[in-house]
């Protein structure tokens, strides 16, 4: 049917190209001070960006709290933690429509902390679906040790090739990180004997690895897949249900919607969200008998 192959080749496009993952440094330091909660200078977050934000830290003794982050009017979630000795590292995700310049705060809930090292990336074109940035952040995976100069932290299966991975990692020596086989450094910092590390690869890898330097080290790291925003026939937000609508406007005057044919809800194709227009009524792939009263009822029942 002329019109079908017309309507599915112009309108499947829409919505799915999308803008490739990329990182960017917001903020990564460090500091020696003793306190129990430390702000980083202040950020400006882009607006339905997904932010990522690491804290690694040392206490004296015992363990180290698990840290809670504030600023920039974001909402931040813990995405994972680990501890390894006297050492914590944390993975907070935020997004936001409207997010102010400020410092963001990590506090550790009254919990004197000898050092602080942070990295606060901005990773655009991921997925802004969900609360938070929770649609972007498909899987984490942690890992630690001690007395090694390499950190491995081992991802599931992807849940799609066109995922992206991402590594956070501390350490407590201040030796240079050199990123993991075909990882970049998005950002790393030195404080006070300990320093971290954000690296990133735009493809998937479950692999997620780091070395530093010539001196064992107590290590913790956290590995993310980050997906971008997900391909649908239907488009993002409505807009292949925008374009139906013109069409449908286009082919005929509005008529009043019939109820999908029971051959057409049985399809397999239906479960899938497609709407097969064959099945309608005097809507026959004859190039010849094909009419717009019946293609409209279809693009109705579709939209």
């Amino acid at each position: 049917m002329i019109f079908r192959v017309l309507l599915f080749s112009l309108l499947l496009p829409i919505g799915v190209a999308h803008a490739a993952i990329s990182p960017t440094n917001l903020a990564t330091n460090g500091t020696n001070t003793d306190a129990t909660s430390v702000a980083t200078a202040s950020i400006s977050p882009s607006a339905n960006t997904l932010i990522l934000a690491s804290i690694g830290s040392e206490v004296a003794s015992g363990t180290a709290n698990e840290p809670t982050a504030s600023g920039n009017g974001l909402t931040w979630v813990v995405v994972a933690t680990r501890v390894q000795g006297l050492h914590r590292i944390t993975v907070f995700r935020a997004l936001g429509a409207s997010p102010s310049a400020d410092a963001l705060t990590f506090d550790f809930a009254g919990q004197t902390q000898l050092t602080f090292v942070w990295s606060v990336i901005e990773v655009s074109g991921a997925d802004t679906s969900g609360a938070n940035g929770s649609g972007a952040v498909i899987q984490s995976a942690v890992n630690s040790t001690s007395g090694t100069q390499v950190l491995t932290v081992t991802l599931g299966a992807f849940a799609n090739t066109a995922n992206a991975t991402f590594g956070f990692f501390y350490i407590d020596a201040n030796n240079g990180f050199t990123a993991g086989s075909g990882f970049a450094i998005v950002a790393q910092t030195s404080c006070c004997g300990s320093r971290q590390a954000s690296e990133w690869v735009i493809s998937n890898d479950t692999t997620v690895d780091i070395t530093w330097g010539v001196s064992n080290a107590t290590s913790a790291g956290i590995a993310l897949e980050i997906q971008p925003p997900v391909a649908s026939p239907f488009g993002v937000g409505g807009q292949f249900l925008s374009a139906l609508e013109w069409l449908g406007s286009w082919l005929a005057p509005p008529d009043a919607e019939a109820a999908i044919p029971a051959a057409a809800s049985a399809d397999f194709r239906f479960a899938l969200g497609y709407l097969v227009c064959d099945f309608y009524s005097d809507v026959v792939d004859d190039n010849a008998t094909d009419t717009t009263v019946k293609l409209q009822e279809c693009i109705n029942d579709a939209s």
